[in-house]
């Protein structure tokens, strides 16, 4: 009987307790990642920006500056040499309501598999950040950028106007607490190292191995 009765007490405290939990809590719980895309916008919002990257590589031998440029789904790869150095700037398209960039995340991961990721204040057009590449091998360079649209209608308070467009994809968190599937523009640099000059004539080659000249032998001895 106090099984029966303990059973009953569960039950109606479940009752009671789920009413409160909206839909957005029951896919976070059940660890299900939502796809930002399909997200319903608010009412009053009418589009999300749309990110843009640019990539100038800056090559130190001289020769001109390579520009790539990564909008809407495009993903462009460059070429560099170990030490060149590169600018990377915002080139979005804010929202027909937004009248600056307010925010970008952007990330890279270097050849040796060191990620940096951070979200910082942006503004349209305006330089992210200057990198000299030091690794020999594939850099990857992500953006997504947050433009300064908000909504007024009360379920949408949590929104943050992220740009939806790009290639890539990553999980992450937003306001609301939820995980979602957002999306980045993408650019790829594969970095070479530096090849040495072949060695001029009367240049001493320094991985030569020179063989000692053997001493003279005297005829008879």
């Amino acid at each position: 009987m106090r099984r029966i009765i303990a059973k009953i007490l569960i039950i109606i405290m479940l009752v009671n307790i789920l009413p409160l939990l909206k839909f957005q809590d029951f896919k976070s719980y059940a660890g299900t990642v939502i796809d930002y895309r399909t997200v319903p916008k608010p009412n009053d919002v009418i589009e999300q920006p749309s990110a843009g990257m640019r990539i100038i590589i800056h090559h130190q031998d001289g020769s001109p500056d390579d520009i790539l440029n990564a909008t809407l789904n495009a993903y462009p790869q460059g070429y560099a040499k170990v030490g060149d150095t590169i600018s990377v700037r915002d080139i979005s398209d804010l929202s027909t309501q937004g009248t600056d960039i307010k925010k970008w995340d952007f990330q890279y991961v270097t050849p040796s598999g060191r990620e940096v990721a951070r979200i910082i204040s942006g503004s349209q057009y305006g330089t992210i950040d200057n990198i000299t590449l030091g690794e020999a091998g594939n850099y990857e360079f992500y953006l997504a950028v947050m433009d300064d649209v908000e909504s007024n209608e009360e379920d949408y308070e949590w929104w943050q106007n992220w740009s939806s467009n790009g290639v890539q994809k990553a999980v992450k968190t937003l306001a609301d607490g939820n995980e979602y599937w957002c999306y980045f523009v993408s650019i790829e640099i594969i970095v070479e190292k530096e090849e040495s000059p072949p060695p001029q004539e009367g240049d001493i080659n320094p991985y030569l191995k020179l063989t000692p000249k053997p001493s003279s032998i005297e005829e008879g001895t």
